[in-house]
């Protein structure tokens, strides 16, 4: 019986064109179960690597329908949307193009046959066909089933989904991160726009109204400094110390001593008639004689 019909790519764009047989299943038995899965391994999938151009499912079962077997399913995986919209800006051809496929033989001996057969051969067929010159690419998949097909087709899916929600959440933080900057950004160049106004240009007229402004420390110490000038913050400093040619030379250790020797000399001239008046500076011989008499 058969067993669905062929789905194209309009049917379903996200897994290609792809044929499904779903039925229910009602009163299943052992004896039944045993046969389906014997069915089941009497089947055979070959690969084919390579689709020829614009060629459609229907024509691809046409053409492996008249080698003994029937074809049961036949998957193709449709061109990158990306490849066919730089195709169609240049001009090419409108048409659905596949990359590859896998199809499903009623029987796998001689699907094993029609691979090593047909593989490196030309398609054939009419002159006038568009076909006639492609090459087949099969190639039989031992111990593959189409369930293995349909695995493959499901984990491709989940791992694009997931790489699609990853690029959306990386691509929704760094929005994120560019709207923080431009609204910091925008914040600082309004302060610097409320400093500029509330600082007067420099030679401007200064509007009667408003206080006037007060010099700075550093600017009050330096001669011929503007008192309108006025500067963005004040802070507590220091009075400016003078150059160092201004200061007084520090006194060097000859002049020093020069100066002590000096000072003692004047004290000692100035104290001298002092200590004659009170006898401190007599004679040394008559100090000798008034000790010599003390003695006797």
């Amino acid at each position: 019986d058969d067993l669905g019909k062929m789905a194209s790519a309009s049917d379903v764009p996200s897994e290609g064109a792809i044929e499904h047989t779903h039925r229910p299943l009602k009163n299943l038995s052992a004896k039944k179960i045993a046969k389906f899965n014997a069915e089941n391994a009497r089947k055979g999938v070959c690969y084919l690597a390579r689709v020829a151009p614009y060629m459609k499912p229907e024509k691809l079962r046409h053409l492996l329908s008249d080698f003994g077997t029937d074809v049961l399913r036949i998957y193709l995986a449709p061109e990158d949307k990306a490849s066919r919209t730089r195709r169609l800006k240049s001009g090419g051809n409108k048409k659905v193009m596949f990359i590859e496929g896998w199809v499903e033989f009623e029987d796998k001996a001689i699907a094993k046959r029609i691979a090593a057969s047909l593989n490196n051969t030309a398609i054939g067929g009419s002159k006038r066909s568009f076909y006639a010159q492609d090459l087949w690419n099969l190639k039989y998949l031992s111990k593959f089933k189409w369930d293995d097909l349909t695995e493959k087709i499901a984990y491709e899916r989940k791992v694009r989904e997931q790489r699609l929600q990853l690029e959306l959440a990386q691509a929704k933080r760094e929005n994120t991160f560019y709207l923080q900057k431009v609204d910091q950004s925008k914040a600082i160049g309004a302060l610097e726009a409320r400093k500029r106004s509330r600082q007067p240009a420099v030679g401007a007229d200064t509007p009667t109204s408003a206080a006037p402004a007060k010099p700075t420390p550093a600017a009050a110490g330096v001669e011929g400094a503007d008192d309108a000038v006025r500067a963005r913050r004040q802070f507590k400093q220091k009075p400016v110390l003078k150059a160092p040619t201004e200061r007084s030379a520090p006194a060097s250790g000859l002049g020093l001593l020069a100066k002590v020797l000096t000072a003692g000399s004047e004290n000692r001239a100035a104290t001298k008639p002092k200590r004659a008046a009170a006898g401190l500076d007599a004679p040394a011989a008559t100090l000798k004689g008034s000790a010599k008499r003390r003695k006797e």
